[in-house]
Parts: structure tokens; C-alpha cells; sequence
């Protein structure tokens, strides 16, 4: 795990970065190495991913956002915002009949797509959240810079970075660092390795990731599973309905009842759109996290509203 003292020095390079962009050439690069000049805010904006409809809300450009992905559910606002297609299934078409200004894109958007719509001569934002929650908050400045919200969301992006230390620091007193195994919203074992913040979010929980033996996004086979014995299996779930299935999946697999997570009882369901959307609510998933691994309030782990 990284030291307080790495985590505080990371966050204050960040802020310096920051201070330099405003403060200097008023220029921004996004993660494609395109140069984008911080003039006029843009007023017309287009979101190619939940996470970052979220992260518009979250900063204070929610109002300007006039198309989203047909997953962009959160907050209820975005559910009323013109549907440009999906993550990859993009309607290039109804992007040009809404005329954006901006459109921020990420990782899991075809790159021919984007850049088709630079050919339009749409800017195109592309940021990379990273592999750490504190690069996730990096994001979160990077568009806030673009926006033109950066002074006025700045506060609430340090209150998270705040909750973030306030587990870091509860997790490193933790005597027992109890093995997880984090199942994925998806059908089979898929689960997330090293270089995910996935993996960032359960090492700063205080615990180890059974799946560390692998980098990225990947599907474990029952056998490795079995052999890594998981203490705790965390399944997520968009509802309670498919958290029981999912689990009465997993107890039918062979050699599956073997398993400590199994014969002490410790199967908990997440809202999946916590973890596996990195933005704001990646701080709750964290916290939830250290609750499920540490035995704290595990009777409310489960979010209202599921």
C-alpha cells in the first residue's frame, strides 16, 4: 500500500499542476496528448460514458449536458438528457443534429469514433481515469478545468480526497487484512488484477486481492479461484434480485462450498454502479468496502434505493 506521506505528496503535485495550467498558458492536454485552449466554456455537452455524466453533475455542468449514453441513469436529471447510443454503438448522426461544443470521451470508446466526430470538427475531450482513485480526481479537475467549474468544485473534490485518507488511515491499523475476491456486474468470474483502481479500491480497504496475481480485466477460473480460498467474495449487484442469483451461481460451482468466503458466511452484494464507474461515487464504494472487510455495519451494506 502507498505510504500517507506518498498519498499526501501525489495529492499536492496534483494541486500544483492545477495552479500551473490556470495560472500559466490557460492550456490543457487530454489524455490522447491533444492541446485544448481554456477559453469560453463550453455550453453544449455531450457525455459518452456514465462515469463522466456523473462527474459533469458532480462539478456543476450538469445543466449544460445535452446528450448522454443510454446508461447514463445518475443523477435521475441525466435520464431526461437526449440519448446519443451507447458506449461503443455511438449515433454519430444525432451528435451532429445536437451541435456540441464539447464531448467528453474515455476509455471504451472506439477511437475511430472519435475521431470521426474530430473530423466533423467536434472537440473531443478524451480522459483516462487511470488505474488509482487518485487519478480518478485528477479527472475530475482535468473537466472541471474544460468546464470552466474548476474554483467552484473544488471544495467538494477535496472532501472526497478527505474520505478517502480518513480509510486509508482506519485501514492501515487493521491487525487482519482479509483476502477478497470481487466479482464483476457481468456473467461468469470476471473480476479486475493489478493496474485497475478496482484493485486500488480493495488495497486501500485494508485488504488483499485475490485476483493480484493478473493486471487488468479478466475472468478467473473456478480452479485458481478455489486456490486462492477468498475470506470475503463481494458480488456486484444493481439489485437484490440479481445479487441472490449470482450467489446461488457461485455455490453451484464445484468445490465452490469449500471456500472460507463460503463456510463463514461472507458473500455481500455492492451496487455495481459504485465500483465499476469511476467517478464521485467511487468513495462511497471505497468506504462500503472497508465496512463489508472490517465487520463494520455489515446489516446496511446494501444502499437504499436497490
Amino acid at each position: 500500500m502507498r505510504s500517507p506521506s506518498s498519498l499526501h505528496l501525489f495529492i499536492i503535485l496534483i494541486f500544483v499542476f492545477n495552479i500551473t495550467v490556470i495560472a500559466q498558458d490557460k492550456f490543457i492536454k487530454d489524455s490522447l496528448g491533444t492541446k485544448f485552449e481554456l477559453r469560453t466554456p463550453p455550453q453544449r455537452i455531450v457525455s459518452l460514458s456514465p462515469a463522466i455524466t456523473e462527474i459533469l453533475y458532480f462539478i456543476g455542468a450538469g445543466e449544460r449536458v445535452v446528450g448522454v449514453t443510454r446508461y447514463c441513469d445518475f443523477p435521475d436529471d441525466a435520464r431526461r438528457k437526449e440519448k446519443i447510443g451507447g458506449i461503443i454503438d455511438i449515433d454519430m448522426e444525432k451528435i451532429l443534429r445536437i451541435q456540441p461544443d464539447m464531448v467528453f470521451a474515455t476509455r471504451g470508446n472506439p477511437i475511430e469514433i472519435i475521431k470521426r466526430m474530430k473530423s466533423f470538427g467536434i472537440k473531443v475531450f478524451a480522459i483516462d481515469t487511470g488505474e488509482r482513485i487518485e487519478e480518478i480526481f485528477e479527472a475530475m479537475r482535468k473537466i472541471s478545468l474544460v468546464t470552466g467549474d474548476f474554483q467552484k468544485c473544488e471544495r467538494r473534490i477535496s472532501d472526497l480526497e478527505n474520505r478517502v485518507r480518513g480509510v486509508y488511515k482506519k485501514a492501515e491499523k487493521a491487525k487482519v487484512k482479509p483476502r477478497v475476491f470481487l466479482k464483476l456486474g457481468s456473467e461468469g468470474l470476471w473480476t479486475a488484477g493489478r493496474k485497475t483502481f478496482i484493485n486500488d479500491l480493495i488495497l486501500k480497504s485494508g485488504c488483499k486481492n485475490v485476483a493480484d496475481f493478473k493486471e487488468g480485466w479478466f475472468e478467473i477460473n473456478i480452479e485458481t479461484l478455489i486456490s486462492k480460498n477468498p475470506d470475503i467474495i463481494i458480488i456486484l449487484s444493481s439489485k437484490i434480485e440479481d445479487f441472490e442469483s449470482t450467489r446461488k451461481f457461485l455455490l453451484s460451482l464445484p468445490g465452490f462450498s469449500a471456500l472460507n468466503s463460503v463456510r463463514n458466511r461472507m458473500i455481500f452484494p455492492l451496487n455495481v454502479d459504485f465500483v465499476e464507474r469511476p467517478g464521485p461515487r467511487i468513495v462511497d464504494a471505497l468506504e462500503e468496502i472497508y465496512k463489508i472487510c472490517h465487520g463494520r455495519d455489515r446489516l446496511s451494506i446494501f444502499p437504499q434505493g436497490l
